[in-house]
């Protein structure tokens, strides 16, 4: 058999890049880690694509130019090499973790799904296809969408060059063509985004092609092999201008974009993309002082770690915090020690990985690797048996229930002895738990005409209100807007205010709720008091509350409820903003449940987020107390 030549000499390794890569994973740390500081963190894996797409391009032709050909099978066994040995481990200790340590996590990970598909290199799709959301964060797995992107752009990588260099001879066509895929690719982005629901934009392997189709665009018009040291004194002042203020606008962009900013699916990807191109070129030149800054050993670790840390940090974030009650009040602290379990991991993996050990380790090491995968899949072929969560179970029964009475609006010309005779019946039962003979009882005696036994007075002493709050709340139109908070006390705010118009639905969102009021108010049932229960899912912007503001006007009174919501990292923050709307807007009061509610865990179930029936009891009380308070 002919042997095929090498090439003459393989690509150098340059430690600027490590320097973006540590960039890129410290972006994405920084985003999971402190949202409310790095809220455009997530940007980290677009550097990642371009990338990927630039070395790889360069490889090809270089590999091309000195040898005329392409070896697919050594390309292919090198990207199983980098993907799946850090992969397999990762996902084995997530595995075994899950089912020794948080059982209760098990299911609702979606183990076998999210690991069959992520070995699979499928997993965003596979994501898409199960409604899972990245911004929901709920899972060790969620961050896997970015192995099946990167593995299916990486098997078709190659084949898209082979066809480029079989059937268009010019390198010229090479690029048009490529700059035509980035042009369908960022417009399929565009196309395809929806405000409700961004997963499918931010998931799709054809709406993230861009990325790294501009990376090999670079490979093609800035080619690493020719690119000489010797450089004229403007020209390598130019070089290091430019890579400085394409670095500085990257770091930039962490801070000011945020995940749902509509600008970023039109063309804001595609912009930033555009600046790690910029960067990159600027990095690989060799005549550049620019590309020295990363030449140290801080930078060569992150580069070396940063496809394991990537892999890591959202399992060890999502076992550390899901053992962590106060996470809000001392996020800082919380964030240090979580880098530290997410390096301490990182580098211990990376260790059982490592190629340069004696025989005897690596007998050892194979031993151990060996054993991990297998108990993980045996874990796989047989999985726990978790106790059923209860309370857990009872709040997924209560939001599935109170869902229905999304948009059922009471006619408000229903008498309010008619309204107050079933509400009480209602409270009686569902509240406070009562047997039927004492709804009977009520019933009976809300008949009489003793104001002590009125419904009135019964319903205000439920909630703790005077009868002269009852009579109002009763007949005052209400509209409320939130999420799964909001829902889990619906059916007692219903029964303090039967002409509640309520629009709950779980996991939203306050930048994406203007298109809801939008909807009610077009349909004449955006009412003159509006309840406003929004923040729980994520941190917004105050140019958010303020597309709200537009929809809602100046002339509706409108009441923020503050959240309670210690896991949430952002929690503090949200509510600072909540709290800053009055000075801003005259017509707007706070209800602040988190001051009410944070020393009173009883009131709560499991999550400390959802209120139970006795503190949906004070949620609504505290409610009615801000809308109508006591004379």
């Amino acid at each position: 058999m002919k042997k095929i030549p090498t090439p003459s000499s393989p690509p150098r390794h340059l430690t600027s890049l490590d320097a973006f890569r540590g960039i890129a994973v410290m972006g994405v740390l920084g985003y999971h880690l402190l949202p409310n500081a790095l809220p455009g963190g997530f940007l980290g894996v677009v550097l990642f694509l371009v990338l990927s797409g630039y070395l790889l391009t360069s490889h090809f032709l270089k590999e091309i130019k000195d040898t005329q050909t392409f070896q697919f099978r050594r390309y292919f066994w090198k990207r199983v090499k980098g993907i799946y040995p850090a992969l397999l481990m990762v996902l084995a200790f997530s595995i075994l973790y899950l089912t020794f340590f948080a059982p209760q996590l098990y299911t609702s990970a979606k183990v076998s799904g999210s690991v069959f598909s992520t070995l699979l290199l499928g997993n965003n799709w596979w994501q898409i296809a199960t409604g899972s959301s990245y911004f929901a964060g709920l899972t060790p797995f969620t961050h896997l969408w970015y192995i099946g992107v990167i593995g299916q752009l990486y098997l078709l990588l190659p084949l898209l060059l082979f066809i480029l260099h079989k059937y268009f001879p010019k390198k010229g066509q090479h690029v048009a063509i490529l700059l035509g895929l980035t042009g369908i690719s960022a417009l399929l982005m565009g196309l395809l985004y929806n405000p409700q629901d961004i997963t499918r934009v931010y998931y799709g392997t054809d709406t993230r092609a861009f990325g790294l189709l501009l990376g090999m665009v670079l490979a093609y018009l800035w080619p690493q092999h020719r690119l000489k040291e010797q450089l004229k004194p403007v020209a390598r002042q130019l070089i290091d201008i430019l890579g400085l203020v394409s670095l500085l606008a990257i770091i930039a962009s962490f801070w000011w974009f945020h995940d749902h900013d509509s600008s970023l699916y039109h063309g804001g990807f595609l912009f930033f993309s555009l600046l790690a191109c910029l960067n990159i070129a600027m990095l690989v030149h060799p005549g550049s002082d620019f590309n020295r800054w990363g030449n140290t050993r801080y930078w060569r670790f992150l580069g070396k770690h940063s496809y394991t840390l990537y892999l890591v940090q959202y399992p060890v974030m999502i076992f550390y915090e899901s053992s962590v009650k106060n996470l809000a009040n001392h996020l800082y602290l919380h964030a240090l020690i979580e880098v530290l379990l997410i390096l301490i991991v990182t580098v211990f993996i990376d260790g059982l990985l490592a190629r340069k050990k004696t025989r005897q380790q690596r007998k050892i090491q194979l031993i151990v690797n060996t054993l991990l995968v297998l108990g993980a899949t045996i874990v796989l072929a047989m999985p726990p048996k978790v106790a059923a969560d209860t309370q857990k179970e009872e709040l997924e029964q209560i939001l599935k229930e109170n869902a229905s009475l999304n948009a059922q609006e009471v006619s408000s010309d229903t008498s309010s002895s008619t309204t107050a005779n079933s509400t009480t019946a209602t409270t009686s039962s569902s509240v406070e738990g009562t047997s039927d003979s004492t709804v009977a009882t009520t019933t009976t005696t809300s008949s009489t005409t003793n104001p002590v036994d009125s419904p009135l007075a019964t319903l205000a002493q439920t909630y703790s209100i005077t009868v002269e709050q009852a009579e109002k709340a009763q007949s005052l139109p209400v509209t409320a807007v939130g999420d799964s908070v909001i829902l889990a006390a619906a059916k007692p705010l219903k029964e303090v205010f039967p002409n509640l118009l309520l629009d709950g639905e779980v996991g939203r969102q306050l930048y994406n709720s203007a298109e809801v009021l939008q909807a009610l108010a077009n349909s004449g049932q955006l009412k003159e008091t509006v309840i406003l229960s929004l923040g729980t899912n994520g941190l917004f912007r105050q140019d958010h509350f303020d597309e709200l503001m537009a929809v809602i006007g100046s002339t509706r009174q409108v009441y923020v409820i503050t959240v309670r919501a210690p896991s949430v990292k952002a929690q503090n923050q949200i509510n600072d903003l909540l709290k800053a709307q009055p000075s801003k807007y005259s017509n707007v009061h706070v209800i602040d449940w988190y001051s009410a509610s944070n020393a009173h865990d009883d009131w709560f179930y499991d999550d400390g987020i959802h209120a139970n029936k006795e503190g949906a009891i004070y949620y609504t009380k505290l409610v009615v107390d801000s809308i109508l308070p006591p004379n």
